[in-house]
């Protein structure tokens, strides 16, 4: 029987809490920037289709320059994607 090496297990997480803000920014220099908070719990292998995450983060400000065009966020609406697993 051979043993596994750490290398071979995929990384995983099980019940990982991620709290980001109230200060936290989201930025892509000259392009966007977003103030966001909120709280998601990741599960499963770390890979982009395998991995559960769920919990909501909310932008709270922030603008997007698209050189001719710049959007801003309406403070009035619930910016915010919804992570359901």
């Amino acid at each position: 029987l051979e043993a596994l090496s750490l290398e071979a297990l995929p990384l995983r997480f099980r019940g990982l809490r991620l709290i980001v803000g109230p200060e936290l920014s989201a930025v892509y220099p000259f392009v966007l920037n977003f103030g966001v908070s909120g709280e998601v719990e990741v599960n499963g292998a770390a890979d982009p289709v395998l991995i559960r995450p769920s919990g909501v983060i909310t932008f709270e400000r922030g603008d997007i320059n698209l050189v001719a065009t710049q959007v801003r966020l309406d403070r009035e609406h619930p910016n915010r994607p919804i992570f359901v697993t």
